[in-house]
């Protein structure tokens, strides 16, 4: 049995410079720094300044960090400014409160609801695609941010907005997203409330979608007639443990911290999917015919997703290669021993999926898209596959966004061709909320006897 040394030193990253530790070098390429820093060890330090900031690299570390040793970090000073959005919501919020609200936030993302919005998801999928002409050139991301925002609109408000409050959230909600990440890049002397330019128009937007919320918490109270949505589910939600329900500002907190966090990480894997069927159009068409085979003229249901076996690698593989979030905080509330590695108290954790997921380690040839990869793989099984975490902070709608991707990219495939023409050039945003595609333009062909 080998004997772990205990307190052993966490080494640091090479390339420290004098008054800025790290901070060049991940400004400059920030997921190719932290894909070299996997190389020096499990636990490595990195500074920004003087700040020791420790990055989890292996994934048994990762879990320990996520899942086993949970109760000895929260969540990260990145999330600290976010609370000026989101409130308490699940995305901010911590410890027993934190664990209290996912038990009554959970029912509602349910495998009987999300197999009765698949409808919603084609629905509003086929109205994106009926607005592309053939062969019109789009931008792929910004389309695929219109869809998962319709998408997250219709499945959390059921109730039928008027125009003027439909346009009043698609107008809001970029703006919102786009300013939590500037929020959360600011250093902490700029305080959230300060009235500068992008403060002030993320204060308008932030105001705009509440007052969305508002209005349809109005009608709830007046007991007006709703589908199921999540929104009515999370107004109904209580404790089984304690009975306790949520006041209508927790219920709002929910919902902001649902649709802001359906639509970015969402669009941004569609973008990356619909890249990689263009550059492998012999691997888009098998997809395509498995879709037809199992759907044919109708439109996808729940039910169909199981047999999409092809389709599901290549989410799978499109989650892997270009996971969204490339980087997640964490600080530890009293000392922990990963490993004999010990963090003390108030130590600022990362770690970063999208470089797990590209370790040649983990994954041969890593760079390559490749679904096969997954064929004889249960990727919820793997510790090393984690591109909605793990453990108590783990996305609550992982099951719901598998579902939108998957209904979502069918109902594309089953209607149109997606061509990428020689002149694009894609290349990953970097220093953002998620890694995007930038500079993605497709083309849009309507397949021959497609509805």
């Amino acid at each position: 049995m080998t004997t772990i040394e205990t307190n052993r030193p966490v080494p640091i990253v090479p390339g420290r410079a004098a008054g800025v530790g790290h901070l060049i070098e991940l400004v400059r390429d920030p997921i190719g720094f932290l894909q070299s820093a996997r190389t020096e060890g499990d636990i490595v330090r990195i500074f920004i300044g003087s700040a020791p900031v420790y990055v989890m690299n292996s994934p048994e570390v990762i879990h320990r960090m996520l899942v086993s040793e949970a109760k000895k970090f929260r969540k990260g000073r990145l999330f600290d400014r976010a609370t000026f959005f989101f409130g308490n919501g699940l995305l901010t919020s911590d410890g027993d409160f934190h664990l209290r609200q996912r038990r009554m936030v959970q029912p509602a993302f349910r495998s009987e609801y999300i197999a009765g919005w698949v409808g919603d998801i084609t629905r509003a999928a086929n109205a994106r695609i009926e607005a592309w002409r053939p062969g019109q050139r789009i931008d792929v991301l910004t389309e695929m941010q219109d869809l998962a925002l319709d998408i997250a609109v219709d499945t959390l408000l059921a109730t039928d907005l008027s125009p003027e409050t439909r346009s009043k959230v698609h107008h809001a909600s970029p703006l919102v997203v786009k300013g939590v990440i500037t929020q959360m890049a600011y250093p902490n002397w700029i305080p959230p409330w300060l009235p500068i330019p992008g403060n002030r128009k993320f204060h308008r937007a932030c105001a705009d979608l509440r007052s969305v919320f508002d209005e349809v918490l109005a009608s709830i109270h007046a007991g007006a007639s709703r589908g199921v949505d999540i929104f009515s589910l999370l107004c109904g939600a209580g404790d089984e443990e304690t009975g306790s329900r949520m006041d209508d500002t927790q219920v709002k907190d929910e919902a902001v911290t649902i649709l802001v966090a359906a639509t970015e990480t969402t669009a941004t894997t569609l973008g990356w999917l619909c890249y990689e069927l263009g550059r492998d159009p012999e691997l888009q068409q098998r997809v395509r015919e498995q879709v037809v085979e199992v759907v044919g003229d109708r439109d996808v249901t729940y039910a169909d997703l199981t047999k999409l076996t092809l389709l599901d690698h290549v989410v799978s593989e499109t989650l892997r290669r270009h996971t969204p979030n490339w980087l997640l905080m964490r600080r530890t509330i009293e000392e922990v021993d990963l490993d004999g590695f010990v963090l003390p108290t108030n130590a600022d954790v990362v770690y970063s999926p999208t470089t797990l997921h590209r370790d040649p380690d983990l994954y041969p040839d890593p760079m390559t898209f490749d679904p096969s990869r997954w064929e004889n793989v249960r990727p919820h099984a793997l510790r090393s596959f984690v591109p909605f975490g793990a453990g108590r902070r783990k996305c609550i709608g992982d099951g719901f966004a598998r579902t939108e991707l998957m209904a979502s990219a069918a109902t594309l495939l089953k209607r149109r061709r997606l061509v990428l023409p020689p002149d694009v050039r894609v290349r990953e945003t970097k220093l953002v909320g998620t890694v995007q595609p930038r500079g993605l333009r497709m083309v849009t062909e309507e397949l021959r006897g497609q509805k």
